[in-house]
């Protein structure tokens, strides 16, 4: 038994299991109302998720899931995670800057600011008014003066 929250009604959900009958018949079940899809409804699967994002490269549009996603691996303090997340949103869109960023965020908690700069580089030459990228950049530059 299945109740529809949005409208309360009950309905019994049968499937071909239940009824040997049409399975003894040859029949094909089509099952309840709530099992079937349209034609045009497709599972959704990461492998194919990840094609179409293959085909649809470079585009403005895409790599924000992944951005976010790597955000939320930094809050948690799993960075190479992070930076995997990054790097494939950066891949997918080329054009925006705080992807960019965000990845020279998870090199700096890695402690890899050779790496870390040249992201920043990358980032200033691209966007050379990108304002929180200048002030990063003089604080990992007066990091690797202090190690050196």
């Amino acid at each position: 038994m299945v109740i529809l929250k949005a409208t309360g009604m009950r309905c019994a959900c049968i499937r071909s299991a239940d009824r040997p009958s049409l399975l003894r018949e040859g029949k094909r079940d089509t099952g309840s109302f709530m099992e079937k899809r349209e034609p045009r409804q497709i599972r959704w699967s990461a492998k194919e998720s990840r094609a179409r994002e293959e085909l649809l490269r470079p585009s403005r549009l895409l790599g924000y899931d992944h951005d976010r996603i790597g955000i939320y691996c930094l809050s948690r303090d799993s960075v190479p995670i992070a930076e995997v997340s990054f790097r494939r949103a950066i891949w997918l869109n080329p054009y925006e800057p705080r992807f960019l960023f965000h990845l020279a965020q998870a090199l700096f908690r890695k402690k890899d600011y050779p790496a870390v700069l040249e992201q920043l580089d990358i980032l200033l030459e691209r966007w050379p008014g990108y304002g929180e990228a200048q002030e990063f950049r003089k604080v990992v530059v007066e990091i690797l003066f202090r190690e050196a």
